[in-house]
């Protein structure tokens, strides 16, 4: 039996009931198993003997270990300053509003000291409520910001 998937990134593996074995399938072309039947044995034969079966894989975890690393004050802010600390390696962040919209911050509003980022924001934002993401080389914490 020759078994072709592809675009499924979820590891999937051929399950034989008849044997109780499970054979990982390349998610990158095919995959030839071979097996045998007696027609003396009922589950030999069995229609329902292979099964395609999917791995649970968990996108991520480390998503909340950022957020628990990371501090965001003051929240609420009413002076346009936020601080960020608990950094400990580069991060790249990006500010938006509720509707997804980018605000764009001038790299000359930021300043660094140690681990903590001093940020002021645009003095137009308006009050209201935004997302501040900080990213890392693999991770990403979303922080709620109010501007009151």
């Amino acid at each position: 039996m020759n078994i072709s998937i592809e675009g499924i990134i979820t590891p999937a593996y051929l399950y034989d009931s008849f044997l109780d074995s499970y054979t990982a399938l390349s998610s990158n072309g095919s995959t030839t198993y071979s097996f045998t039947i007696d027609s003396s044995i009922p589950e030999s034969v069995n229609e329902n003997r292979f099964q395609i079966k999917f791995s649970n894989v968990t996108l991520s975890n480390d998503n909340f270990n950022l957020v628990n690393e990371i501090s965001v004050y003051p929240n609420p802010t009413d002076d346009h300053t936020i601080h960020i600390t608990g950094l400990k390696d580069e991060v790249n962040f990006k500010l938006s509003n509720m509707l997804g919209q980018e605000i764009k911050i001038d790299p000359q509003s930021i300043s660094s000291i140690g681990n903590t980022l001093k940020i002021n924001l645009p003095i137009t934002l308006k009050k209201g409520t935004y997302i501040m993401n900080i990213m890392d080389a693999n991770r990403l914490s979303s922080h709620k910001i109010i501007l009151d």
